[in-house]
């Protein structure tokens, strides 16, 4: 996969902050009373993580620092959020169901639209239920009661209680941290997403299809994180969303008619019979792999290895005990991603389209 995003870096555009490697995570702390002790506090919980913790009192600081990221591209983006709730003085102290959002929301809102797969903890001191259900709606990846009420008088009941609200810090933190793996796909679903929603764009089927996976990504993993549920599951679903685009794929690469390649009018496809595995995407990648003299482990013998995976998931199967039963990984996924978003880049550059 290195070679080929490095092809795709250097030959067709692919951002290079895409699969970009770092040497420590960068989390944002937006929290109002965070030189009041809170960022010192969690500096000490995250020793020792190769953590870098960068702290904004307003969501005025941190449309600034968007907006600095998305102008210098050697500019710290997060790799996760932690947002306090309360940031503005006018936030209400007592609540109803039907309260105004609180500020924080407001700052969960900028870091999604700036970053849509970025994982956001919340860290607040509210226990109200419909904030925890704002938070799952707006797209967080966990809530944390970062203080509680004690009425103990004991005070080993209080050390207690206390170490079990910070050892859920920790977990939830953990938990968080676990969507980062995730970030070179919401990358490139976000392309992908970009490329078919621009004005002039005519392959109508595909956008759906590629706004659907967008739509899927975000939902599942969402889910995963809230529920504590199977990875596996989420990422061999997620693999047959991404190999369900080539669906909307496949007719625009051939001409129906005189059985040609459309990004290669001289080729015609092998297979196209119904009832058997069409090999218009294998010829396709086939030659491009050709066209660009790509050696080795190429796109198209990648999208064999992947499709062979695809073939052989449980779900598919509906047994894990058959010996051939594979499951996907978060690497086919982003194979995947990357196919495609080559392949609709060739579309796109292509006379014809």
């Amino acid at each position: 996969l290195k070679y080929l995003v490095e092809f795709s870096q250097s030959k067709l555009g692919l951002p290079n902050s895409v699969f970009q490697s770092y040497e420590q995570l960068v989390v944002w702390m937006i929290d109002d009373q965070w030189a009041n002790g809170w960022k010192q506090l969690i500096e000490s919980l995250l020793a020792g993580t190769n953590i870098e913790l960068e702290a904004f009192s307003s969501l005025q600081g941190v449309k600034q620092s968007i907006a600095l990221a998305n102008f210098d591209a050697t500019a710290q983006k997060p790799h996760l959020a932690i947002v306090d709730l309360r940031l503005n003085s006018d936030d209400p102290v007592v609540e109803d169901y039907n309260s105004k959002d609180l500020s924080g929301f407001g700052v969960v809102e900028e870091l999604l639209e700036a970053w849509q797969g970025l994982p956001i903890m919340i860290a607040s001191a509210s226990s109200k239920l419909w904030n925890l259900e704002k938070a799952i709606q707006k797209g967080a990846s966990a809530y944390w009661r970062k203080s509680d009420e004690s009425t103990y008088i004991d005070n080993e009941q209080i050390i207690f209680t206390t170490l079990d609200i910070y050892s859920q810090f920790i977990d939830k933190v953990v938990l968080t941290l676990s969507k980062v793996k995730y970030r070179n796909v919401y990358d490139l679903s976000n392309l992908l997403n970009a490329k078919c929603n621009v004005q002039g764009f005519k392959y109508a089927q595909l956008k759906v299809s590629i706004n659907q996976f967008n739509f899927n990504l975000s939902s599942k993993v969402s889910w995963m994180l809230w529920h504590h549920a199977d990875e596996q599951g989420t990422l061999d679903s997620l693999l047959l969303d991404t190999m369900a685009i080539f669906n909307e794929i496949e007719p625009l690469l051939w001409d129906e008619q005189t059985n040609k390649l459309t990004l290669f009018p001289e080729k015609e496809v092998t297979t196209v019979q119904k009832g058997k595995d069409s090999r218009i995407v294998n010829d396709t990648l086939s030659y491009l792999d050709e066209n660009y003299r790509i050696g080795g482990i190429a796109f198209e013998s990648s999208f064999n290895k992947v499709k062979q995976i695809r073939n052989k998931l449980n779900v598919i199967h509906g047994s894990e005990t058959a010996q051939n039963v594979t499951h996907a990984t978060i690497r086919d996924i982003e194979l995947v991603l990357l196919i495609i978003w080559v392949l609709l880049v060739e579309v796109s550059n292509s006379p014809s389209s």
